[in-house]
């Protein structure tokens, strides 16, 4: 946002108007990439701006933040075309958008850059895992466990014999007799009696069925838009948010086209009110009937209108 804190006594500041703000390169570049506010400096809004943003030297030209109300940069108070061309087109091009991220130079890196630069270096010392090939391992493992420990088990109940030390060592051809008992078998333990079935726990009460509200129809404005060939009508609407929308009609359409754009949004009319050429003349268009068309509102072929919510008094 673009403000200029303009003082009648001050000459510089009938130079600015006339000579700058009123060329046609200066219009257009500020069409494109700004909202122009211009207050004098004994109002109330301009008063309240200079106890704010300490502003002491006249003419007074700056650029705004909407969103938080941070004052970005000052133009100096001497200033033709040519200086303010140069100075707005630089900043336009340096902050494109108000997000301080984009501000920093491109070529220097950001400590988020090198974090990602470091471990795209240590990737190729970093040793893949394959998930199956460790649960296969672990199950080998455990096999070769399972058959030591059954090993050991036959051990404790039986002695072993060794094929070789059953041969006889003499010169005798006469073998001796190997006798292998058999191995005994244990009685399984009877079936124990079967358990009866837990109590069945009552069944969870049923969830409420979910309601889910329509969506609104974005395109529902168009409805109350006016004859296709009349004149257009550009108006830019600020929302309590801080975003911009932009809304191209004919000029023979009626307010309720911009009530329907807005409460399909969220800023329903009974809750909001709308504002045209704040702050000053301000228009309150909430009070005027919204079958009323925009040529009977005053409308110019460009307007910025504000929507702010009712207080709570009313």
């Amino acid at each position: 946002m673009m403000i200029n804190i303009h003082n009648y006594a001050e000459f510089d500041c009938q130079k600015l108007v006339r000579d700058v703000l009123r060329h046609e390169a200066v219009i257009e570049i500020i069409k494109e990439n700004f909202v122009f506010w211009s207050v004098t400096h004994d109002s109330a809004d301009g008063l309240r701006y200079i106890t704010h943003y300490k502003a002491v030297s006249f003419p007074h030209l700056a650029i705004i933040d909407p969103r938080t109300g941070e004052k970005i940069l000052t133009y100096p108070t001497q200033m033709d075309v040519m200086k303010f061309c140069n100075v707005t087109t630089q900043f336009v091009a340096d902050k494109p958008t108000f997000d301080p991220f984009t501000w920093q130079s491109t070529q220097e890196e950001t400590p988020a850059a090198r974090d990602v630069s470091a471990t795209a270096k240590r990737s190729d010392s970093v040793q893949i895992i394959d998930p199956e090939e460790e649960e296969f391992k672990r199950a080998l493992r455990l096999s070769e466990q399972e058959e030591k420990a059954r090993k050991k088990r036959l051990n404790g109940e039986h002695e072993i014999f060794d094929v070789e030390d059953l041969l006889d060592d003499d010169d005798d051809e006469e073998e001796d007799e190997v006798v292998v008992e058999p191995v005994k078998k244990t009685e399984a333990p009877p079936p124990s009696a079967p358990l009866a079935p837990p109590p069945s726990a009552p069944p969870a009460p049923l969830a409420p069925p979910t309601v889910v509200a329509p969506e609104p129809d974005l395109e529902s404005h168009r409805k109350f838009f006016g004859a296709s060939g009349d004149p257009e009508v550009t108006v830019k609407i600020r929302l309590p948010t801080g975003a911009a929308l932009d809304l191209t009609l004919p000029n023979s359409s009626s307010l309720e086209a911009i009530w329907e754009f807005i409460g399909a949004r969220g800023f329903s009319a009974a809750e909001h009110e709308l504002l045209k050429n704040y702050p000053a003349p301000k228009v309150l268009l909430s009070t005027l009937d919204k079958t009323t068309l925009l040529t009977e509102a005053g409308f110019a072929a460009r307007e910025m209108l504000i929507v702010q919510k009712k207080d709570d008094d009313e």
